[in-house]
């Protein structure tokens, strides 16, 4: 029998505050919604998704959540779908191997300078790491927190095209994102017409993933 491979996606940057925990926690119940089997490998030390589990009610869309600074690289072996939430860090202990290992990086990015900049310096580090610069590891940016009418979010739009960059996904600032957190849920447990219609802005990055095979 062929051993069941498992993607993996890591959601990183070096820029903290950035909405990490809130990009792998919708990702992994908008992938397991898809039909895989989905985990995710909480390896920030503030231990969001952890804490995010935990809350998360028994009859929701099973999502498995590890704690990789407990017991690091452990993850159920059925799993179709990994998404790894890394620290705000490119030196912590096991970064530099989740990456080599990584299908995909997810790199959310907010609408302001401190972001743009840092994000900027982050990705051109990437860039030089063996895995991303041989193609083995592609990189995905996306907009988070994101309000197309505000001028930040044009200056953001701009700045991306200055820099020869590419937002793969817009995800809009909406309260409703840390409501269902703190009941541990994601928009993609909800069927309601507002709530389907949150869902549209996350399908370019799912079908961005997806694509890496």
């Amino acid at each position: 029998m062929a051993l069941r491979m498992t993607k993996h996606i890591c959601i990183i940057n070096w820029k903290g505050g950035c909405g990490k925990t809130t990009i792998a926690t919708n990702l992994a119940v908008a992938l397991a919604a898809r039909g895989f089997a989905t985990g995710v490998a909480d390896y920030d030390r503030q231990k969001t998704a952890k804490s995010w589990a935990k809350l998360r009610p028994k009859d929701a869309i099973a999502v498995s959540v590890v704690d990789w600074r407990k017991d690091f690289g452990s993850r159920p072996k059925s799993l179709d779908r990994l998404l790894i939430d890394c620290p705000p860090s490119l030196r912590a202990k096991g970064v530099r191997a989740i990456i080599a290992e990584s299908k995909v990086l997810v790199i959310p990015l907010l609408p302001s300078i401190f972001d743009e900049m840092a994000t900027l310096r982050f990705i051109k580090h990437l860039a030089a790491m063996k895995s991303v610069r041989d193609g083995k590891t592609q990189l995905l940016l996306v907009a988070n927190r994101y309000r197309k009418a505000r001028r930040s979010s044009q200056v953001l739009e701009d700045f991306v095209v200055a820099n020869t960059m590419l937002l793969v996904a817009r995800i809009p600032e909406r309260e409703i994102y840390a409501e269902l957190a703190r009941k541990g849920l994601t928009i993609f447990d909800l069927h309601t017409k507002g709530a389907l219609d949150q869902q549209q802005a996350w399908v370019p990055l799912i079908d961005a993933i997806e694509l890496q095979t």
